[in-house]
């Protein structure tokens, strides 16, 4: 193949003169090989000459005899074509072939004149591979690293591939042309036929008749609404935009979603207040047993309401244990007031646009949650509960939605709440908010100070016979389709049910169980195997299988070294063991072991009673330090922390070193110092009813809790005998058998 090959240096041109052969080689780290070309032609011009070469072989360098900046004199050695794969290169040569065709139809880049040698050279599979990268419109480092292979089949390779990457190329040119051609027809085409249609309702006087009706709708429904004045202001410059729109345009569906939004609020929509105590009284008792505290509190707003009809609404937080009754609580008391209800879950959202809404810039924005929930309860003064508050989240991505909902629940604020969609104030004063939660703990500060909490903290048993008898039993005998004469529960089968399968703070189990009884005693009525059932204790267990927990009757407590704690967590109250051993120290330094998933404040409470007992009993002191000991709370797989295991912790200690036993039925919750005062806690209503559950008879509390015995039901202080301690020496006087 002859290539023209330009020659600007006079001294170049002379060694060329003279020289019927030259070497040519890029001075590059990617050149190992060059090529020996003959000098065919030479045409001088006025700068120079422009050289004809014809490319014969390949070549390396051995070793430089003469090398300067304008060309180098070399030993050179000729390279031959080797050929390793005799039946690769067969099978090569016709793809390579083929390609080169395809890439030349689709896309001709390679003059004809080229396309006839190669067809006069085919036989020649070398020359072929060399002069379809040379004119195939390859860059240097390709058509050099084609040079590069002296092996035959390798080089194909490289000619293979870069075929295939130009055909690539050439391919998605074409897609992307044709795609950008079919793109721009359709979008002519439309716009021809726009320009036609409108052209034609022009000619006819009609103009665009959807989008004139539709905003004469739009303004009708403005006009009828009575809209405040900044809502009103928004709506007719929107609806100025509409007018200036095309009906079939993207934004013409925004703008009509957003009036549809404004004008489906409930502006002025309200429902008038039931402000009869009376009625709301027999309605609230109806609906629910117990529950004195939030039942006060709704009559004392009603009462409140009836003399003063703009009142502060109060924000309500109804805080107890899954299954006490907070959410239809909630409805109960929507239907005493005559107010629409709305549930709206706060469990797991992250995000503050889900309380706040998303501003209309963004694509498929909507309003916040709260807005969503006025529109659904369809009146301005519905009954909203935010049920789960504790379980909010955050992101950093979608900011804080807690926060976001600060100036919902705020008085002084929330009559000019300002939805990010809606984007124009919204009173939300006249709603009545009751938010639930399993625990304080988790809710944020700020938002919990403009809350008014009200504590359910559960059912005793008794109180639990009357929800079964009273609610549940009933309303599961009417959803399997029995009747009472079909099913009858006696007062030992709920005992039995509650205290051996359902051992809770709320209800929620224990009308799952009742439901499971119901099923079963309707599948045997069903296949025919009795006519009616009377559910007594053993008859449970026939239904329930084997009990699913024990009472502390049931648990090893006659071993000195253990003693029962009462204990209170976002799930209720509940009774546990402290359990300790002793063995011989294995070194000089004593040990104390703890488990059970003891946090900080638990593991500072086994020092704490430990030095107690070294400073106030020092006989025991003598025998403590000759022991290491291994204190044990079981349920390890239970996280537990705080400091009202102290007394229980220094009652087991003593107990373990004197080898005297606790008490049965014995339980005991409280701080103690290093004085052995025995201070105030928390949770007490928690600890007692679950002390009552396990069937304890007497409970040790700190003399500081005994106000709060006062709000625990009656029968709690008939089954119960409590003893309040000032100091762990009274405690001590008290536990031992």
């Amino acid at each position: 193949m002859m290539l023209p090959y330009p020659i600007r240096d006079k001294i170049l041109l002379d060694i060329v003169k003279t020289n019927k052969y030259v070497g040519v080689s890029f001075n590059s780290d990617k050149t190992k090989i060059g090529t020996i070309a003959e000098v065919y032609d030479i045409n001088e011009v006025q700068d120079g000459a422009n050289i004809i070469l014809q490319g014969l072989c390949r070549f390396s360098k051995d070793y430089p005899i003469d090398d300067n900046e304008l060309y180098t004199q070399a030993y050179v050695s000729y390279k031959e074509d080797i050929i390793n794969n005799i039946d690769e290169v067969k099978a090569l040569k016709p793809r390579i072939l083929g390609l080169f065709s395809k890439i030349n139809k689709i896309s001709p880049i390679v003059p004809r004149e080229i396309i006839s040698i190669i067809d006069t050279i085919k036989e020649d599979t070398s020359m072929v591979c060399d002069m379809i990268a040379a004119s195939s419109d390859t860059d240097l480092d390709e058509r050099q690293s084609v040079l590069n292979e002296v092996e035959l089949s390798k080089r194909m390779r490289t000619v293979l591939k870069i075929l295939n990457s130009k055909l690539n190329i050439i391919e998605i040119g074409i897609k992307v042309d044709n795609e950008t051609k079919k793109s721009m027809e359709q979008t002519n085409r439309e716009y021809y036929l726009r320009r036609q249609r409108e052209e034609i309702n022009k000619q006819l006087g009609d103009g665009d008749k959807d989008n004139k009706n539709e905003v004469e709708i739009y303004k009708e429904r403005i006009d009828k609404k009575g809209l405040p004045q900044e809502a009103l202001d928004e709506a007719n410059r929107e609806l100025k935009r509409m007018e200036r729109m095309h009906s079939a345009s993207h934004e013409y569906s925004i703008v009509a979603t957003y009036l549809d939004w404004l004008l489906d609020l409930p502006w002025n929509d309200s429902t008038k207040d039931n402000t009869d105590i009376s009625i709301a009284r027999d309605i609230l008792e109806k609906d629910h047993y117990g529950l004195d505290k939030p039942k006060k509190r709704i009559l004392e707003f009603l009462a409140v309401r009836k003399l003063k009809a703009d009142s502060r609404t109060p924000i309500l937080c109804f805080i107890g244990p899954p299954g006490t009754g907070k959410t239809s609580l909630g409805k109960s008391i929507a239907c005493a007031m005559n107010r629409k209800f709305y549930r709206m879950s706060l469990g797991g959202i992250k995000d503050e646009a889900d309380v706040r809404g998303f501003r209309r810039t963004y694509l498929g924005s909507m309003p916040g949650r709260i807005i969503q929930s006025i529109k659904r309860a369809g009146s301005n003064n519905p009954l909203v509960m935010l049920d789960e508050i504790d379980k909010i989240g955050s992101d950093h991505r979608g900011g804080d939605p807690a926060s976001a909902l600060l100036e919902a629940l705020d008085p002084e604020q929330n009559y000019s709440f300002v939805d990010h969609y809606i984007n124009v104030p919204f009173d939300l004063s006249k709603i009545l908010f009751i938010t639930t939660a399993n625990t304080l703990s988790t809710i944020q500060p700020a938002l919990r100070d403009r809350m008014e909490i009200i504590e359910l903290h559960g059912y005793s048993q008794y109180e639990k016979l009357k929800i079964a008898n009273g609610f549940l039993i009933p309303r599961q005998i009417k959803e399997h389709g029995l009747n009472d004469s079909q099913i009858e529960f006696t007062e030992d089968s709920l005992d039995e049910i509650i205290n051996a399968y359902t051992l809770e703070a709320g209800v929620r189990n224990l009308e799952r169980e009742i439901a499971n009884i119901c099923r079963g005693v309707a599948t045997e009525i069903v296949d025919n195997k009795i006519e009616s059932e009377k559910i007594n204790k053993d008859i449970v267990k026939k239904y329930l299988d084997v009990p699913k927990f024990k009472t502390i009757s049931d648990i090893e407590i006659t071993k000195p070294g253990l003693s029962t704690v009462l204990y209170a967590s976002s799930l209720g109250g509940g009774i546990d063991l402290v359990e300790t051993i002793k063995f011989k120290k294995e070194g000089k330094l004593q040990r104390v072991i703890t488990s059970g998933s003891l946090g900080d404040v638990i593991k500072e409470s086994v020092g704490v009673a430990l030095s107690w007992i070294k400073e106030n009993r020092p006989l025991l002191a003598e025998k403590i330090t000759e022991y290491d000991i291994h204190v044990h709370f079981p349920s390890g797989a239970t996280p537990k922390d705080g400091p009202s295991a102290g007394i229980a912790l220094v009652t087991a200690l003593v107990s373990l070193f004197t080898d005297k036993k606790i008490k049965s039925n014995l339980a005991m919750t409280g701080e103690m110092t290093l004085r052995g005062k025995v201070l105030e806690i928390g949770g007490i209503k928690h600890k007692v009813l679950a002390a009552h559950r396990a069937s304890v008879t007497d409970v040790i509390l700190p003399k500081w809790n005994k106000k709060d015995i006062g709000e625990l039901p009656m029968d709690l202080h008939k089954d119960i005998s409590f003893h309040f301690v000032d100091t762990m020496e009274e405690v001590l006087g008290l536990v031992f058998e």
